[in-house]
């Protein structure tokens, strides 16, 4: 067995060493960093939130706050259609939920079968959510942490955590309408 280690293999260790640590730390600051994501979509509102009107919530899953300045909102028409929002400086602090209102916030409206998306002031995108066209006009789509997954809720949470409630099915939507009259 060799007991001398060359000269080159000692120099590659050293530097592995030293460079190690600084990976590291590089590594845990680009998971730590903040981002604006799609948490929750209202396609046709919400009797308490927006008067009624569509509705996106956005949350900061970092750990710092995150200025949205040139930041960039938009359904599938994309980022150069004319309703595409662009943000004014404004922030959101770690952990804070952000519903933004068709007509105050943004001005495309959203379709049962849409594609919302955050760019940030780079153009690269942070989040997408793509409805698939299944969901019913008492329903949000929203994002579970838990499978990892949009679903659709009964249970809109403008500003809150998640709540999923099972949507109903359309048998008991309509023996519902039936009885109320």
């Amino acid at each position: 067995r060799n007991v001398f280690v060359s000269d080159e293999k000692m120099m590659m260790q050293r530097n592995i060493r030293r460079l190690l640590p600084l990976i590291i730390h590089q590594l845990i600051l680009s998971t730590l960093k903040c981002k604006a994501f799609i948490n929750e979509i209202a396609y046709k509102g919400s009797a308490d939130q927006c008067n009624g009107d569509d509705w996106i919530e956005l949350f900061n899953t970092g750990s710092s706050e995150v200025n949205l300045l040139n930041y960039v909102l938009h359904d599938d028409k994309g980022r150069d259609h004319g309703n595409a929002k662009t943000f004014p400086d404004m922030t959101m602090a770690a952990g804070e939920y952000k519903v933004l209102c068709k007509g105050a916030d943004f001005n495309f409206g959203i379709g049962s079968s849409d594609t919302i998306t955050v760019l940030d002031n780079n153009g690269t995108t942070l989040s997408t959510a793509a409805l698939p066209g299944t969901g019913s006009d008492d329903q949000t789509y929203a994002y579970f942490g838990d499978t990892s997954n949009y679903q659709y809720t009964m249970t809109p949470t403008p500003g809150t955590v998640n709540v999923y409630t099972e949507p109903k099915s359309l048998k008991q939507q309509l023996e519902e309408q039936n009885d109320a009259g």
